[in-house]
């Protein structure tokens, strides 16, 4: 930053170019990972809170032995996790040029 700032660059370009490119990867990463620790405790906020939704539908489908419920639900959850990832991965390739995709 202090080189290019030297060089006369304003503090936007500094900001965009330099710092933005290596600090949104770890943001990214960080929000992958966290779609994936949302759906863990869907479980729980919605028992706690008797919202109507896939962990409640979950919850009720476990103990009477409901396998395509819960086979359901477990692939649904699965499929949105592995789809928010590979958009992290993807932005990550698009914010960063040295990631190759």
């Amino acid at each position: 930053m202090r080189t290019a700032r030297a060089k006369g660059l304003t503090e936007r370009a500094i900001v965009l170019r330099h710092v933005a490119r290596n600090s949104v990867n770890a943001a990214l990463s960080m929000s992958g990972l966290q779609v994936g620790f949302m759906f863990a405790g869907v479980l729980v906020v919605e028992s706690v809170f008797s919202w109507p939704g896939l962990g409640s539908y979950l919850g009720a489908g476990i103990p009477v032995s409901d396998f395509p419920a819960v086979a359901g639900v477990t692939f649904v959850l699965g499929a949105v996790h592995i789809a928010a990832n590979t958009a992290v991965d993807i932005l990550q390739g698009a914010a960063d040029p040295r990631i190759t995709l």
